[in-house]
């Protein structure tokens, strides 16, 4: 997906062997859907690239443990635990704007 001159790769979880050379219909379906992805590494050396994933909760991966979408090196991660009682989130390319619903379970 591309909007205002940047780049996004969408895929549920991560990239299971990534290579940023190799070309994304190279995987295999199931390569998007298990793999955890490592948030401390950027994944794309083009700083315009960002990987938006979901599956790992933000929760566990922001340091301050916030239920709020995560966007540091070339990440932008979108679980933000509402089935642990963090937040349903929305994040909108096209502008940067975030959107949350507080869920009704009590976190865990």
């Amino acid at each position: 997906l591309e909007e205002r001159g940047r780049r996004y790769v969408l895929v549920h979880a991560g990239i299971r062997g990534f290579d940023e050379e190799r070309a994304l219909d190279e995987y295999d379906c199931a390569d998007f859907l298990f793999e955890r992805t490592d948030y401390g590494r950027r994944y794309y050396e083009d700083r315009r690239t960002y990987l938006v994933t979901g599956h790992t909760p933000t929760l566990v991966i922001r340091p301050d443990g916030k239920p709020e979408i995560y966007q540091e090196n070339g990440h932008i991660a979108v679980d933000c635990g509402c089935v642990f009682g963090g937040q349903l989130a929305a994040y909108c390319v096209e502008t940067g704007e975030t959107v949350y619903v507080k869920g009704n379970r009590k976190r865990v």
